[in-house]
């Protein structure tokens, strides 16, 4: 009889498939044929996404079929086409979690660029620290160079005025040693005349003496 029902079932109503929802209700009986005098197979939780097969309006009940593949019938009053309040509920509520995480993934990835901005900026300052430290050390070199060349006409003036002290000191040696030979030679004739004179003051004197006793007689 339940063949011949089925059967009929079938016959009556385009095959067609299409999805639902259990409605908002604990849980909902699934038959094995299309009245309450047929057995109870299973209860489906409220939001429960089953496929449905076919529907009869003149018993109310539709053929459906679950997750598992298995097969059933349902007050069709108890399918909605759309999810279930509560399963949307929970979806929004999937959804608000997932759009916390992406805020806090958010938060940290704009922490981090917030992180890598404040290092390039200091990368950025040392860089312009280094730059006029650099431009300092070429100024200061630019000085020194300048002050290089300065010092070295200096020294080239001073050589040139040393040479001329030492020619000059040359000159004066030459003219010492010149002197010295003269005074020398001086000396040796103020020494030969003193010689001289001593011969001579050494022969007069005794006839000068000679004299003088003579004339005393």
């Amino acid at each position: 009889m339940r063949i011949i029902v089925l059967v009929l079932t079938l016959i009556s109503t385009p095959v067609w498939a299409q999805e639902a929802w259990i409605t908002d209700q604990l849980e909902v009986p699934i038959r094995s044929g299309e009245s309450n005098e047929y057995r109870i197979l299973r209860f489906l939780d409220s939001g429960t996404q089953i496929e449905v097969v076919s529907r009869n309006t003149s018993t109310g009940y539709s053929l459906i079929r679950d997750a598992q593949g298995r097969d059933g019938y349902v007050l069709t009053r108890y399918l909605e086409r759309e999810p279930t309040a509560s399963k949307r509920l929970e979806s929004m509520r999937s959804e608000l979690a997932q759009i916390r995480d992406d805020a806090a993934n958010g938060t940290a990835r704009i922490a981090q660029l917030r992180e890598q901005l404040a290092q390039a900026t200091d990368e950025r300052n040392a860089a312009r620290n280094a730059l006029a430290s650099t431009e300092a050390e070429l100024s200061e070199i630019k000085r020194v160079s300048g002050d290089t060349l300065a010092i070295f006409e200096a020294n080239k003036n001073l050589r040139a005025q040393l040479e001329i002290l030492e020619d000059e000191a040359a000159l004066l040696r030459s003219d010492n040693i010149t002197l010295a030979d003269d005074r020398d030679k001086m000396f040796m004739l103020i020494g030969a005349g003193l010689v001289l004179l001593g011969l001579v003051l050494g022969l007069i004197l005794p006839n000068l003496r000679r004299r003088r006793r003579v004339e005393t007689w």
